[in-house]
């Protein structure tokens, strides 16, 4: 496979950016309308989302459900298996260990259209790891998967831990994660987890948590914001760009595919790290 980045038809969308009321500088293809549909409550990015009143684990556990069972049966899920299994799972030199997820979402808090979208990004995390860990067997021992419903039968990458990172968790997010075998971790806990055997995946992270994780030890996998949306951009600032510049000139991508319904997937692209002369020689 060429080493050069794949798939990424020119899009006729034009680069936009809003700043909003906290200083953060939103970058987006698309119109200003599309960036805002479903996201016109203001909220405090940094704090803990309020529970609804009533609201149970076993409630959250259901609506859980019932988003995976929609999401395994859509054809965005079946086109990701593909693409994991076409893309990334043949590469020799990646190898995962550990995923640490920055930046998902509240499921059970979040007003505006966001805890949709983070229910489905929880969802397609699950496919993601669970593809990974299912690939080449090496044994025909079955190891409990910290994913509850998983399991390891030998995997090239036997994630053993999966770290999750939001200051927009509330308790009830924290009990459902962990009841889903997932480590909830304060800032800056997961970005110091980060290391050459990651998964990382932030989606729709904003340039400045996804450059401060890209910028230390450089992950196997990355699933986050297409980084020449920032990098191309003229409304971002030189010395910002520099902060995914270094990984986007090492690394291949491909674009990950488009849900039949919604916005919780565009822009995003999987990334991982052209193999080395050393990687190649061990091939």
């Amino acid at each position: 496979m060429p080493h050069t980045t794949q798939h990424r038809p020119k899009s006729s969308l034009k680069f936009q950016h809003i700043t909003d009321t906290d200083g953060w500088t939103h970058v987006f293809r698309g119109t200003s309308m599309q960036k805002n549909r479903g996201l016109g409550v203001k909220v405090n990015e940094f704090a803990p989302t309020d529970i609804p009143k009533g609201l149970t684990l076993a409630k959250v556990q259901e609506t859980y459900q019932k988003y995976l069972r929609q999401w395994t049966e859509s054809l965005c899920c079946s086109q990701l298996r593909q693409l994991l299994k076409r893309e990334v799972l043949s590469l020799e030199h990646v190898h995962v260990t550990q995923c640490v997820c920055l930046g998902l979402g509240s499921c059970t808090g979040a007003v505006g259209g966001y805890a949709e979208h983070a229910w489905w990004q929880l969802c397609a995390l699950r496919t993601l790891l669970e593809g990974l860990r299912r690939f080449s067997p090496i044994t025909h021992k079955a190891l409990e998967s910290p994913i509850r419903g998983l399991r390891d039968i030998g995997s090239r990458h036997p994630v053993t831990e999966i770290v999750m990172q939001d200051p927009r968790f509330n308790a009830l997010d924290e009990e459902l994660l962990a009841a889903l075998g997932f480590t909830v971790v304060k800032d800056p806990e997961a970005f110091r987890k980060i290391g050459e055997t990651t998964f990382l995946y932030v989606p729709h992270g904003e340039l400045e948590v996804t450059g401060r994780a890209l910028q230390g030890q450089e992950p196997a996998l990355y699933v986050g914001n297409d980084l020449d949306m920032w990098i191309e951009s003229p409304a971002v600032d030189e010395e910002k760009k520099k902060m995914v510049l270094p990984w986007r000139e090492k690394s291949v991508s491909v674009g990950m595919p488009q849900p039949e319904a919604g916005s919780w997937y565009n822009n995003t692209r999987i990334y991982w790290k052209r193999p080395t002369s050393e990687d190649r020689a061990d091939d």
